[in-house]
Formats: C-alpha cells, structure tokens, sequence
C-alpha cells in the first residue's frame, strides 16, 4: 500500500508540473503576441496589381493584386468598392486567394468610357494595421468603337476604282493598294504596292519593293487582291507590265524569299486577254484565279495551278462560264467539299449567279435572285453557302442549303447605293461593309438572327475592305478625310 501511495504521489506531482509548464507556455505566446502587435505598427500595401493601376483599359475580367505582406478581408468581395463614371455594371463576381499576400478579383458587368476606382476596405495585415493607399484607379476605353491602326499609311492616295486587297492572321495584316502616280506621286502610272502591318511591333511596312512595275511601268496596274494560304501570301491584279495595245493581263504573285514572284511558267505568266477583277482561291496545293476577260465579252472564266510545282495556267471548264459581263470580281468558295464560284451576269439581267463544279463542268445551283444585283460576295458557314450583294438601294444575304436559296433575315435598306459592298460571316452574325453611294461615309453593319445593327459610327472614306480575324472585325478602306487625301487607313472595332 504505501508502495502504492508513493506512486501516486509522484504521478500527481508529475501531472501538476506538466500543466503549470504548459499554461506558462500559453501564457508566454499571449504575451508575446501582444509584444509583438505592439510593436508593429507598419501598414500592409499594395505592392504590384495587373493590369497596373494608372493604365488605360478597353474591358477587365480579372485583377491580381499583390500586398507587402500577409492581409485578412482580402477573400470579401464586400471589401472592394467599385465607382468613377466609367464604373457602369462592373462589380466583383469572386475572389481567388492565390496566397496570404495575393488575390485575383473576378469581374462580372461592363464598363463604359470614364474613370474607375477600386478601393479597397476592411483589409488589415495579421496584427490589424488597416491597407495604406488602398485604392486602385485606372481609366476606361470600353465603349465598342473603331480603334485605328494606321491613317493615311499609303504613300499616294489609292485608287477610286476598287476596294484594296486585303488577309491576315494573329500576326500580320496585308493590304495591297493602287496607288496614284505611283511611283514619282506625278506623272507615272497607278501602280500596286502592298502593306503589311505587324501586331507586336503596331507598325506598318512595304513588303517587297513599293509600285511593283518600277520606273519603266508605261501602262496602269490595278484591282490587286490578296490570298494568305497555308502560310503562303498570293497577290493577283491586272499588271501593266504586260501591256500591249490595246490589252492588259491578270499575273499572279506569290511572296517568296523577300520579294514577289510570278507564279506559274512559262514567264511572264499571263492569264486571259485584257483581264481584270481578277480573284484568288486556293485548296490544298491547287491556287485558282477568277478574271473578268475583257477579249471574251468580259464574261468569267477560272484557271487554276499547282502552287508547289506551278506551270502553264489551265482553264476550269470551258473559257466563259458567265453569259455576259460580270462587271466586277467572280469570288469562289468551297463548301462541303464543292467548289463554287459567284458573280454578277449581265446576261441574265445583272442577277446574281452562284455556279457549282460538279463532274467537269460548272452546273447553276438555282435561282439567287431575279432582280439585278452587283458586288456579289460568296461566303461559306459549316451549315450553308452564302450569297451577299448590292440590290439597288439595299444589302441582301442568300443561304443555300445544297438544293435551294433562301433569304436571311431582312433586307438592310441603305437609302443609297452599297457600293464596294464586303461581307464576312461566322457562326452567329454576318458583316457588311460598304460606301454610301459616292459619299465620303463608310459603314459596317451586322446581322444577327433578324435585326441589323451598326458597329460604332460611320467612317469617313470609301471603297472598304473587311475580315473577321480572331474573332474581331477589321477594315481596311481610302480615307478621304482631308488630312489623309484619299491613303490608306486601316481600324478594328472593339
């Protein structure tokens, strides 16, 4: 028993040791805590924020802000107060805590052009020192507009006759111009020149040597178009060049080792007698162009050639396939594995004409329109071919389904000729752009399901040019503002 009394003794004693230890150790972290928030006094701020405080902004989506040390009430979305007149429904939707010092701000809503402020409330470091400089400014440019990339690029001004060439990619965009008196800006004649501007340097360039034609050019080079294909850049137009009283012939270009080159042998590579408006399609290694040929009625006819071991250029069909003149460009497509061509044909009263190659020969694929039309464009959908032209004072869009033609939507009334009319379309909207009448105004206009719209305001200058790339609209266009005197300028609407 007392053997046991003893142990007992000891055990207690043991108990009592270990808790007194372990409350002076909790009592020494209180106090220590409490020596420490004493002695820190310096306020928490912010460090880095991106995008960076101070910079201009066309939307926000998110924002990461970094502090100088750890911060609590950063994770409230309460914590952050949104104002300034470029605020508009712009708010904190969540927050992502990155770690003790960094969290990303979630947006949802829209801003519109102004001033906004993001100050930050109730955000303390680990000892309660409230955010120094707790607020984040930044100006909005959010407002859809047309954000130019260049006015006036052009040398010369650039002819009145045709919209310039244009393509791109996410890297460059090409325009390719006639310009006046080209090459001395007095007595030469119109030549082409093509442009390229460069994303990541925002700068545009000549590619190749300027007036293609060069000093001894006696006859005028025009209505140049370009094609990007599978890395490759096609450039087609009628070459004075190849002048010889009273004709002139389309050549085809490819950008090859840092100058232009003519495509196809034997040299010089002409298509058709007396062409113009020519057009550039490719599929695979298989380059086509469409020309309106002056020496035969001024009717369409497409050739074609192999881009990787290119020789003589051979008809598609027979020479002619149009019944009259198709006044301008004949555009081709491919759709669901069927290659389409489109024009105007003043001998079927100026209706718009849509042709299919099928079994070695161009078949019609049915009734487009019976009133007459102009500026045709063939574009292509994974669920439809598209028709898009001038009728009169209006735009109209066709859908073919691979049997018949149907309207979409309503006509767009212009109130005056769509002249230069350019179309692109994707998955949810059509675009148009054209030149009202001979007015000094361009507009772009988008379709979608039923309803017309107009993106941002009128432009002033003619003869347009638009592609969609990267999901965004682009225009090329002869920008008769007076400081400008008919150059190029180039916009994208966002």
């Amino acid at each position: 028993m007392r053997k046991t009394d003893q142990s007992l003794r000891i055990l207690t004693s043991v108990v009592f040791i270990f808790g007194a230890l372990h409350l002076t150790r909790c009592e020494n972290n209180y106090f220590r805590e409490a020596i420490e928030k004493a002695k820190d006094t310096v306020a928490p701020t912010i460090v880095t924020s991106s995008p960076a405080a101070g910079t201009t902004l066309t939307s926000l989506e998110t924002l990461t802000i970094t502090f100088s040390e750890s911060v609590e009430g950063a994770d409230k979305a309460s914590n952050y107060d949104i104002s300034g007149t470029g605020a508009g429904t712009l708010s904190v939707s969540s927050i992502t805590r990155i770690s003790a010092m960094q969290a990303t701000l979630n947006f949802s809503g829209s801003m519109v052009d102004g001033s906004v402020t993001i100050a930050l409330e109730n955000i303390t470091d680990t000892v309660g020192n409230p955010l120094d400089g707790a607020a984040l400014s930044f100006t909005s440019d959010a407002t859809p507009k047309w954000r130019f990339l260049g006015r006036g690029v052009s040398t010369r001004g650039i002819s009145v006759g045709a919209s310039p060439g244009f393509t791109g990619d996410a890297n460059y965009l090409y325009a390719a111009v006639t310009e006046s008196n080209c090459y001395d800006g007095s007595t030469t004649p119109d030549d082409v020149t093509v442009l390229r501007y460069e994303f990541q340097t925002k700068a545009w360039t000549t590619l190749g040597v300027p007036c293609l034609g060069g000093a001894s050019l006696t006859a005028t080079s025009t209505y140049p178009t370009l094609l990007l294909h599978q890395g490759s850049l096609f450039l087609a137009f009628t070459d004075g060049t190849t002048y010889v009283n009273p004709d002139k012939k389309v050549r085809v270009y490819v950008f090859k080792s840092g100058s232009w080159q003519i495509l196809g042998s034997p040299l010089p590579a002409s298509i058709g007698a007396n062409s113009s408006y020519s057009g550039l399609f490719a599929d695979g290694d298989t380059l086509y162009v469409s020309v309106r040929d002056l020496g035969n009625g001024s009717k369409a006819s497409v050739y074609q050639n192999s881009i990787s071991s290119p020789g003589a250029w051979t008809l598609v069909g027979s020479n002619g396939i149009s019944t009259g003149n198709i006044f301008r460009q004949a555009p081709m497509a491919l759709w669901q594995s069927k290659f389409y061509v489109a024009f105007r044909d003043g001998g079927a009263s100026s209706h718009p004409k849509v042709l299919e190659w099928n079994s070695g020969s161009w078949v019609d694929t049915g009734s487009v329109d019976t009133r007459s039309s102009d500026y045709v464009n063939l574009l292509t959908t994974p669920t439809a071919l598209w028709a898009v032209y001038q009728q009169s004072d209006s735009v109209v869009a066709q859908k073919y389904d691979g049997t018949s033609w149907v309207a979409v939507g309503g006509e767009l009334f212009v109130g005056a000729s769509p002249n230069y009319l350019s179309a692109e379309v994707d998955a949810s909207a059509l675009y148009v752009a054209y030149q009202e009448a001979s007015s000094a105004t361009t507009r772009v206009k988008k379709l979608e399901g039923s309803v017309w719209s107009e993106l941002g305001a009128g432009l002033t200058g003619g003869n347009p040019n638009i592609r969609l790339i990267g999901g965004k609209v682009y225009i090329v266009y002869r920008d008769k503002s007076p400081s400008y005197n008919d150059k190029l300028s180039a916009a994208y609407f966002e």
